[in-house]
């Protein structure tokens, strides 16, 4: 409209299809002109009243009564405040119903047990890389010195300071168990779920099977002094009773020394100690088991060398004596949580 006023054009001109492209090639500066007094010249004029409304107009304006603005605003135009006044009538009626969606596959949406969501994974990696490097250490020392003097000390060392070591690096993880039969005896205790236990128990066993097969890798049959990657066998001289009384003994001493040290309240202001002491309690009963059957006192580090080594020549009866194996070491974890439960009463 401003356009045609300013250049004179006739409405059906300005509204022809045929003539808009020549209207607006004719009218540009018609255009440019109209834009800017749009945008900057009508809120300047007073064509819109809160546009021009300072900082200091719009305190007063919220110091202003509903009454005040309703007779400025009546005195101008034809609206009426009165329904602003009118309270909110809200609707009885209740919303449609809505219908969701089923789940796109039925037969895949699978509730977890809730027992999983108190599983810590952590842990179970924690037991499998400590058993894999515990077996690695105190076997592989065995197959490199075995039947050499002084051999015992060495293995016995062996195996305890790798408890230790094992202990403290990972036992923040896990607790350090590196041992079914540990395991055994603090739920036994009380202390570790049945379905934590069960999962730290298949970790020990496959970082058993890890450790022998490392070892099988590294030690050629004929470097291996053991001839059986340090596997657990009843020596000569010795028969399975004896065996099984010396596994349950020294297990009960290791367990024991486990809940004295890492479990009891009262041992708390020492507990940075524990590790060291399960360390020598394994290092004191590998001094005593080593000449009688390489000193089990842990069922899932005499698996994992078993399982390997039999697939030697000449190595088909490792499993022979292995139930003493498991049957010492649980039964000697179970009196030591019998005595610890005892204690504690």
């Amino acid at each position: 409209g401003i356009c045609g006023l300013l250049t004179g054009t006739s409405y059906l001109a300005r509204h022809s299809k045929t003539a808009m492209l020549a209207f607006a090639r004719r009218n540009m500066w018609c255009l440019s002109f109209a834009t800017v007094y749009v945008f900057l010249v009508a809120p300047v004029s007073g064509s819109d009243p809160l546009a021009q409304m300072n900082g200091d107009d719009m305190d007063a304006w919220e110091s202003v009564s509903l009454l005040q603005v309703e007779a400025t605003l009546s005195s101008k135009s034809n609206i009426s405040i009165q329904n602003l006044e009118k309270p909110f009538v809200q609707n009885d009626e209740a919303p449609p119903a809505t219908t969701e969606a089923p789940y796109p596959i039925p037969w895949l949406h699978i509730n977890k047990p809730a027992f999983l969501d108190r599983l810590n994974c952590k842990a179970v990696a924690a037991e499998y890389l400590a058993m894999t490097l515990f077996v690695t250490v105190g076997c592989g020392s065995a197959m490199g010195i075995a039947k050499e003097p002084g051999w015992i000390l060495q293995v016995a060392l062996s195996f305890g300071l790798a408890m230790t070591v094992l202990g403290y690096a990972l036992g923040h993880y896990s607790g350090g168990h590196i041992n079914c039969a540990i395991t055994f005896g603090l739920y036994m205790a009380g202390q570790v779920e049945w379905f934590q236990g069960i999962c730290i128990f298949l970790a020990q066993l496959l970082g058993s099977v890890t450790g022998a097969c490392i070892l099988q890798c590294v030690f050629p049959q004929d470097q291996d002094r053991t001839q059986s990657l340090g596997s657990n066998k009843i020596s000569e001289g010795f028969n399975a009773g004896q065996v099984l009384l010396g596994e349950g003994m020294m297990t009960f001493l290791l367990v024991f020394v486990v809940l004295e040290t890492a479990v009891n309240p009262a041992f708390a202001t020492q507990r940075i100690l524990a590790c060291l002491a399960i360390g020598l309690a394994v290092f004191l009963a590998h001094t005593v088991l080593l000449p009688v059957d390489g000193c089990s006192i842990n069922p899932t580090r005499s698996f994992g060398p078993a399982l390997i080594a039999s697939y030697r020549k000449d190595n088909g009866d490792l499993f022979q004596d292995m139930w003493v194996f498991w049957l010492g070491p649980l039964a000697g974890a179970s009196l030591a949580a019998f005595a610890y439960c005892l204690l504690e009463s």
